[in-house]
């Protein structure tokens, strides 16, 4: 597909593009622009044991897992991937460019970016602490919203991505 072409299908609405997430296959490492790296996050299947309750006002709710390693990289000036679609057994991402990052009273993280692709400015703000992630995304008139835990200081954390 050109670029062009990635584009246009970018600038879509997210909920279409999260409508093709149950076909996503986990852990595939993709190539688009100038970044080629592990997505960070991957659309699980079905729930599993651990997750959080999908909150009480979410619509559209997909489980997710955030990769814990990815997330500890991220910094002021990196670009990672994020899943948005797949097609015929391709995977099909966007950039998230972080802006800017910050630490709060608590030592938790903020991490303030941008998704690319959409034409527009598309805010994505994330907060992380040891056990937790809350971020969320603007696209248009349109909040998406991000929770995931892990009940350990190691491993990857599990949860919903939501409207």
């Amino acid at each position: 597909m050109s670029v062009a072409g990635m584009q246009c299908l970018l600038r879509r609405s997210l909920f279409c593009l999260l409508a093709a997430f149950g076909l996503w296959q986990p852990g595939i490492a993709v190539e688009q622009g100038d970044f080629t790296q592990t997505p960070l996050w991957q659309i699980l299947h079905a729930p599993v044991a651990g997750m959080p309750a999908i909150p009480a006002h979410a619509s559209q709710a997909v489980p997710i897992a955030l990769q814990a390693e990815v997330l500890d990289r991220l910094q002021t000036g990196s670009t990672v991937a994020v899943p948005v679609q797949q097609q015929l057994g391709v995977a099909r991402h966007t950039a998230l460019q972080i802006l800017a990052q910050t630490r709060q009273l608590n030592g938790d993280r903020s991490l303030h970016g941008e998704l690319a692709g959409y034409g527009r400015q598309t805010p994505f703000v994330l907060t992380a602490s040891a056990l937790d992630v809350f971020a969320y995304a603007e696209i248009g008139a349109e909040f998406w919203q991000l929770h995931v835990c892990r009940s350990e200081a190691l491993g990857d954390y599990r949860g919903w991505i939501y409207q």
